[in-house]
């Protein structure tokens, strides 16, 4: 039986395959800055999402709302105070940085990508893997081409399976970037 030394770190990368890859910066408030200082982070941030539809997770739930978070798309940081999110059809709202939790924005394109390049790749590597142990369990010599009476088609369903099954969960989980507070 393999070490805990040695399922952690397969598990973890299995649960990270599963949830979707993102990247993550941890920044200073730009309230907390000197005012020059933040107001370029905060248009920096701004900058990074502007356009964009993200999910800002606040500290504690809004005053006004009681919400917790907000989907919206970002569009201005005119200081270091806050930012402008447009949430269409309610009216744009304004949203203090020393509130915000973090900002997450998904890409679904960069997410299906990635997922395709990781179910190839573990496509390939399970059907290496199943031909190994049916050309041993049916007693073929060790060569490529004896895989099912000489062919090697079962090795490229696996992989065409791999590939189409991981686009369509990396399409559906996402690319996250984040932006902690």
């Amino acid at each position: 039986m393999p070490s805990r030394r040695v399922t952690r770190p397969i598990a973890f990368a299995g649960l990270s395959v599963l949830l979707g890859c993102s990247s993550t910066s941890t920044v200073v408030r730009p309230d907390r800055l000197p005012p020059e200082q933040g107001t370029a982070q905060a248009k920096a941030i701004a900058g990074a999402f502007a356009g964009k539809d993200v999910k800002v997770e606040l500290a504690a739930p809004d005053p006004r709302t009681g919400a917790r978070y907000y989907r919206a798309m970002l569009a201005t940081a005119e200081d270091g105070k806050g930012f402008l999110l447009l949430a269409p059809p309610a009216e744009p709202g304004w949203v203090p940085f020393d509130n915000t939790g973090r900002i997450v924005q998904r890409n679904h394109l960069l997410g299906a990508g990635e997922g395709f390049l990781i179910g190839t790749a573990s496509g390939a590597l399970t059907g290496i893997f199943v031909s190994a142990f049916l050309q041993n369990a049916l007693g073929c010599p060790s060569s490529w081409t004896c895989t099912f009476q000489g062919s090697s088609a079962p090795n490229v369903y696996v992989v065409v399976t791999g590939a189409a099954l991981g686009t369509l969960i990396g399409w559906a989980a996402g690319h996250r970037k984040i932006i902690t507070f």
